[in-house]
């Protein structure tokens, strides 16, 4: 039962590559049916090659839409990490200790932090606060801004009753950007908590979906990283709101065709996910790059790295395609 996913999950790539390969096949047909010299000339070549990597990664987009599309008709994926467990079951699981991190760099004060409040208000309806600490990191260098950011902390940690719940740190040095500001993290207070879960500082989470998804870490040991999918709310350029129709119209398809095809080899955003602290502090740090210019200096994609690391020492990374 440990690795029967794999079997699905191979099945289900086989059936992805065998549906974009072939789409990608008969389009090359078709193009080269239309060119003067069909395919005759190193011009024409150098156009189908082009023309199928451009196809191919449209059709994987299609086909992954299909699959969420097929997959939600169905009622869902059985074999997902949602599906493993009752509603029952979960709420008999005890929750372990799980730190909650904000990491900041010259943020809106005022705004984050009441993004902060909302989520731990959450948590605190549904009757698991004291499970949880808050960490406020900050990278700002700014004196006004971080001066700012202190008193506001301050105030939030006395207006919610948190004092030794809600936690600020301000790194006098900016290494490593936000990777290096959760390894900081980590090795001041990695060992208090069992799982972090990791927000941007425009994110929210409902209290509800962090506390579930602390309770299938807790049902899933082999699983070290739990991921969620977005999602834009409150956007306000003209911009924003576009993307944010696109993204409750049908990113939620996107969302549950790449999580049946990933499975447990899915990857980890930097945000909004829940990862296990012990293996992630022993396998997941991040080497600078050996290169010159941009081929060297600390990984910025430290996220994707992060969970090929943890992929790698033979931890489950799992996309839970629900809203947050």
């Amino acid at each position: 039962m440990k690795h029967r996913w794999r079997m699905v999950a191979n099945f289900r790539r086989a059936v992805l590559m065998l549906f974009v390969f072939g789409q990608t096949g008969v389009a090359c047909y078709f193009l080269l049916w239309v060119l003067p010299y069909h395919g005759g000339t190193l011009l024409e070549l150098g156009m189908l090659v082009l023309f199928a990597i451009l196809y191919a990664w449209i059709a994987i987009g299609f086909w992954t839409a299909v699959f969420g599309f097929v997959i939600r008709l169905m009622g869902g994926d059985r074999h997902s990490i949602l599906k493993r467990h009752t509603d029952a079951e979960l709420l008999d699981t005890h929750l372990a200790k799980t730190a909650v991190l904000l990491p900041i760099y010259h943020e809106p004060v005022h705004w984050t932090l009441s993004g902060l409040k909302a989520v731990y208000r959450d948590i605190e309806r549904t009757g698991q606060i004291d499970h949880f600490e808050f960490y406020i990191l900050s990278d700002s260098r700014d004196p006004d801004v971080w001066l700012e950011e202190q008193v506001a902390w301050n105030k939030l940690a006395k207006e919610l009753g948190g004092e030794g719940r809600i936690f600020y740190r301000r790194r006098p040095v900016n290494l490593n950007y936000k990777s290096g500001n959760v390894a900081d993290f980590l090795r001041r207070w990695g060992k208090r908590c069992k799982y972090m879960v990791v927000l941007d500082a425009d994110s929210l989470m409902t209290g509800s979906t962090i506390v579930r998804m602390v309770r299938l870490m807790q049902r899933e040991p082999n699983v070290g990283i739990l991921q969620t999918n977005p999602n834009i709310i409150n956007g306000q350029s003209l911009f924003a709101r576009i993307q944010q129709f696109a993204n409750r119209f049908y990113s939620t398809l996107f969302a549950n065709g790449l999580a049946a095809i990933q499975m447990g080899d899915a990857a980890f955003w930097g945000h909004n996910a829940i990862l296990r602290i012990e293996p992630f502090m022993k396998y997941c740090g991040l080497r600078k790059l050996p290169g010159i210019g941009i081929f060297g200096g600390p990984i910025m994609s430290h996220d994707f790295v992060e969970a090929a690391y943890m992929g790698r020492a033979g931890y489950e990374i799992w996309l839970a395609a629900c809203r947050t």
